[in-house]
């Protein structure tokens, strides 16, 4: 087994490059668009709040002013079913039914622009002050790892609820140059539980603990 150590974000050049590569592709094809759309805007900062009434999450004012701005959009409608059982890797015999019904359960038109201080600018696309949304960006960080190692079965490992929340969002930015990105479920590990000398004992994992709690647990 390989271990690679390096860490990658939607910050970096290769991935916001292939970011942008890909959502103009995607804007060309069709299967996202900009449109103007009525959305809420800290009064104070700008960012933008979301449909329902709550404090800014940039910088905690509490009062939004209405406004129509343009937005990258994903009619997922439009694209067919947004997870299916071939997007798990080695699912088994445990079909992840319900992920698929949670992941359908989101609105049919789904905003892939934020203003956030991080992230994949989209000022190229006539977005200014806007990035992507880091649901679609964390897709697109696999893919650019994968495509750096010349692998061309790229699997994201993800917990459930994680899975749930990124796949709608995701979509359209798990397949590029002939790669797919696939999901890999794995539970949940709370630090306490890791912290253990039980947990190594049992398994005989002493050898690898300072890599899963100094290294992968804190990604």
């Amino acid at each position: 087994m390989m271990v690679l150590t390096a860490l990658l974000t939607d910050t970096a050049p290769v991935v916001a490059n292939l970011a942008l590569e890909m959502t103009e592709a995607l804007l060309a094809d069709g299967v996202l668009a900009v449109r103007e759309m009525p959305v809420r805007l800290c009064a104070r900062c700008g960012h933008m709040t979301g449909t329902v009434a709550e404090d800014c999450r940039a910088c905690g004012h509490g009062v939004a002013l209405g406004a129509r701005r343009e937005l990258l959009v994903f009619d997922r409608a439009a694209h067919g079913l947004v997870l299916e059982r071939r997007d798990f890797h080695a699912a088994g015999a445990r079909t992840p039914a319900h992920l698929l019904n949670i992941a359908h359960d989101v609105p049919r038109l789904l905003v892939l622009s934020r203003t956030r201080d991080h992230g994949v600018s989209l000022a190229s696309l006539g977005l200014e002050g806007m990035v992507l949304d880091p649901r679609a960006g964390l897709h697109v960080a696999v893919l650019a790892a994968a495509a750096e190692r010349g692998a061309v079965r790229p699997v994201m490992t993800v917990t459930e609820n994680a899975a749930a929340n990124v796949a709608a969002y995701g979509a359209p930015f798990r397949a590029w140059g002939g790669m797919r990105l696939r999901y890999a479920l794995h539970g949940r590990i709370a630090y306490d539980a890791a912290a253990q000398d039980r947990l190594y004992e049992v398994h005989r994992a002493e050898a690898v603990r300072e890599l899963l709690t100094g290294w992968y647990l804190p990604l």
